[in-house]
Parts: C-alpha cells; sequence; structure tokens
C-alpha cells in the first residue's frame, strides 16, 4: 500500500512529493489522533504534547495521554483528545 500522501496526490492530481511536507493529522473521535510530518517530540506529559513539525509546531491537549507507534515520521497520541493547536517554531 502506498503512503498516505501519495495516494492523496494521486487522487487530487498534484505533482511530486508536494504533499508529503504538509502535516496529516487524522482525529478518530475523541481518544486518537494520529500525525504525519512528525519531527520529533519538545514536551511529553499526561495533559499535553508538543510536538516538531517540518514547518512549526503541533500542541495536542487532553487528558491520560500516551504516544504510541512513532515511527517514520508518524506518530499516534491517545487518551481523552480535548485540542489540537498549530504554532511557529518556539511558540504554541
Amino acid at each position: 500500500m502506498p503512503p498516505l500522501w501519495q495516494a492523496a496526490e494521486k487522487a487530487v492530481g498534484a505533482e511530486g512529493e508536494m504533499l508529503a511536507r504538509i502535516p496529516i493529522y487524522v482525529i478518530r473521535g475523541a481518544r486518537e489522533v494520529e500525525i504525519w510530518g512528525c519531527a520529533g517530540i519538545l514536551e511529553y506529559g499526561s495533559s499535553q504534547v508538543r510536538l516538531s513539525m517540518e514547518r512549526g509546531t503541533a500542541t495536542v491537549t487532553g487528558e491520560d495521554l500516551t504516544l504510541e507507534d512513532f515511527e517514520d515520521g508518524v506518530l499516534t497520541v491517545r487518551g481523552m483528545i480535548a485540542g489540537l493547536s498549530f504554532g511557529e517554531e518556539g511558540n504554541g
């Protein structure tokens, strides 16, 4: 199976790895978020996970947060997800 970004590029007629540089967030209810394009973990706690992305940061907030399956730039955060926010590098 091709990576998700390749399937998305084909569906919208994009060329090259254009979408590979765009973070993809797959939210499954209020219990899980899968994040594609994660460069690293900046902060981790049970109520907040702050991530370094190719451009800027992403922050997941909630309760009882755990990190699962961090491989090849794809990270899954599980728990009671309350929010997902985005910021510039060095900010939120």
